[in-house]
């Protein structure tokens, strides 16, 4: 019974976290690389990210890392569909199962205040085009340092990129 009501709580409290962040606009540029890099596209996906909540939210805006990139690319289900999305929030990078905690400068915490935005962006690196007809760019956080810096944990699912260019990667 006491596990029941913890796992109630924290879908109540992530339920409710998400609900303080919306993602406003987001647009994905594809750009074909020339020469011999091993990565022959690159997918630069940027959002603005607004604090809808009635207090002062603080978020990262670079999960990038030496072992992590900044931005991914899957598939995840989303009330009962398959949705392509690029995810800012890939992860944080471990050793031995073991988070290396990262120096708070190199997060780029930003404090919005209620109504404020502010922007994320990342690069994407593959060897093959994707097919992103109908992707979704989202935004999740989750808390890998024992709240050590104090930055909004959840995840927001944001609607359809509000621009969208892919012609230069198509062939």
């Amino acid at each position: 019974m006491k596990n029941i009501i913890q796992l109630l709580i924290i879908l109540i409290s992530t339920n409710s976290l998400a609900s303080e962040l919306d993602i406003v606009s987001s647009t994905i540029v594809c750009n074909k690389a020339d020469g011999s890099s091993l990565f022959k596209y690159s997918y630069h996906v940027g959002a603005i990210i607004k604090n809808k909540s009635s207090e002062s939210v603080k978020i990262i805006t670079n999960f990038k890392t030496p072992q992590s990139s900044n931005i991914s690319f899957g598939t995840i289900v989303f009330r009962g569909k398959s949705v392509k999305q690029f995810r800012f929030g890939s992860g944080h990078a471990t050793f031995n199962n073991q988070p290396i905690i990262p120096s708070e400068s190199s997060l780029n915490l930003v404090t919005l205040r209620p109504g404020e935005l502010t922007q994320v962006s990342g690069v994407h690196n593959t060897i093959k085009p994707l097919d992103i007809d109908g992707a979704i760019v989202s935004y999740s956080s989750i808390s890998s340092f024992d709240d050590r810096f104090g930055y909004w944990v959840g995840s927001v699912q944001g609607k359809k990129p509000d621009f969208v260019s892919v012609s230069s990667c198509q062939s």
